[in-house]
């Protein structure tokens, strides 16, 4: 109470109450953003609990139902009326039904080449779908079923005795797992549509932005020589408001923001107190996994990146501002290789060339000859020619006919990277690239296990709760006495 009083008193009311105002609304956006990163996860417990949430939270998502799976569905709808009304009028399966029968079986082997799960990230639900079917055959036949495709053939395969059985499981086991999948869209970049960010989280972009800005210029009244403190100081709120797709995951560094709210209006108790110790220890651990968060969906974006096909343009567009470096860097390369590899093997060359015109002074055509007039004939010209060729080799290098050449090479690959020749080559470029991200990420997540000493979040918020409430005693033997006791000595 006395708190209350001295904040009435020295006209702080007003600013508390923007505080907590702001403090509500950044709740609200991180609370609908956590939704909309998770959204895709909840999809398939939502789309039975909570449809009507689904079906308007699709259209964010450019989410619509797939036409392969919901034909399939209907087909078997159909399938289903045909078998009643034929058994209502006779006791026996019309043609037109059995070629319905037939259709689905067709189209069972078509969902099993093509995989209409995949694109939704479902692939497991076709996995499930597959083990389910062959069970049921298995069982059904007492006979071990090792071809999906053969499964699907005999589940397919109906008559007036056995269509009630495999139906109802179809819907029970199957249908649930076809249902909750899904077609996304893509937008021009070739990227998934998600309009999130352009309708329910840009009235909170420009909210935020707008009270930073605010808060920027009042601070630079103050201290205009200083401005960039501000940023420095309000890095977490700076970060968040990057407009990029690509980062906005940045946007839940706004639970930073709210911390620095709490902590600035002073609605926590001052000193070491409970909640400001349960508050800050909470933080302390949310920040660092929403830092690990968001560095490995920035190493996975960029992944995405490189994967995208663009017929060698990525690696020919990267190389070609450093054609010039490129040259120069080969050009000195040529000349140290020469000077350091090539020109030390002239003695070598020098010896194995006297070892072979000495083998050859044995041949016919030289048998009437002195050794003693042509030995040393021999030897001189062996000199002379292993001289002239590696004098010719680094002149060569060394002249300008000779650099150019060199020069000539290196744009002839530079241009071929630019051509069909050069998808192979862009292709392991990629490859490599992205292999060095997927190492990259490895590391730091190793790193973030070994700095947390392999222990889990839940682990982590289990001690933090523990140590919060007296030492190494569990979370759940707190008694009200204790609370009550901490909660007396912040009020004293």
């Amino acid at each position: 109470m006395q708190r209350w009083k001295k904040i009435r008193e020295e006209g702080q009311l007003g600013s508390i109450i923007w505080d907590v105002v702001m403090i509500l609304i950044a709740v609200s956006n991180l609370t609908l953003i956590s939704f909309d990163l998770m959204y895709l996860r909840l999809r398939p417990y939502l789309y039975y609990y909570a449809p009507e949430l689904v079906q308007n939270y699709d259209q964010l998502k450019g989410i619509e139902e797939n036409p392969f799976t919901t034909d399939y569905l209907h087909r078997v709808n159909e399938l289903e009326a045909s078998i009643f009304s034929d058994l209502e009028n006779r006791n026996a399966l019309s043609e037109e039904t059995l070629q319905q029968s037939d259709e689905l079986a067709r189209l069972s082997s078509q969902m099993l080449r093509d995989n209409p799960f995949q694109t939704a990230g479902l692939s497991k639900n076709l996995e499930k779908i597959k083990g389910r079917i062959r069970q049921f055959v298995t069982n059904e036949t007492s006979q071990e079923i090792e071809s999906y495709r053969e499964a699907f053939q005999y589940f397919w395969k109906l008559d007036s005795q056995n269509y009630r059985a495999r139906l109802d499981y179809f819907d029970q086991e199957i249908a649930p797992l076809m249902e909750i999948n899904y077609f996304r869209h893509r937008d021009i970049d070739g990227d998934f549509v998600n309009l999130f960010w352009s309708t329910i989280d840009l009235p909170f972009l420009i909210f935020f932005a707008s009270d930073f800005l605010v808060r920027f210029l009042l601070f630079f009244r103050k201290v205009p020589a200083r401005w960039f403190l501000f940023l420095v100081y309000n890095w977490y709120d700076f970060l968040s408001l990057f407009p990029s797709s690509w980062l906005r995951l940045l946007r839940l560094f706004r639970v930073m923001a709210i911390w620095a709210r709490l902590q600035q209006s002073e609605l926590l108790a001052s000193g070491d107190g409970l909640v400001l110790r349960t508050i800050k220890s909470y933080t302390d651990l949310l920040s660092r996994e929403i830092s690990g968060m968001v560095a490995i969906q920035i190493i996975s974006q960029l992944q995405t990146e490189v994967q995208k096909d663009r017929e060698g343009q990525f690696l020919a567009d990267s190389l070609e501002p450093h054609r010039d470096e490129i040259k120069d860097v080969v050009l000195e390369q040529t000349e140290k290789l020469t000077r350091e590899r090539i020109l030390p093997f002239r003695p070598r060359v020098a010896a194995l060339v006297q070892v072979s015109l000495e083998k050859s002074l044995d041949s016919s055509a030289f048998r009437f000859v002195p050794n003693a007039i042509l030995r040393p004939v021999l030897q001189r010209a062996g000199n002379d020619v292993v001289d002239s060729l590696f004098e010719t080799i680094a002149a060569t290098v060394e002249s300008q006919e000779g650099k150019e050449a060199i020069g000539g090479i290196v744009d002839q690959m530079l241009d071929s990277l630019r051509g069909t020749d050069g998808e192979k080559t862009a292709g392991l470029i990629q490859k490599l690239t992205y292999n060095s991200l997927e190492e990259l990420k490895g590391q730091f997540v190793n790193r973030e296990l070994l700095a947390e000493g392999s222990k889990t979040l839940q682990q982590q918020l289990s001690e933090i709760t523990a140590s919060m409430f007296g030492g190494k005693r569990h979370a759940s033997s707190i008694s009200p006495e204790s609370i009550n006791r901490d909660s007396k000595s912040n009020n004293d």
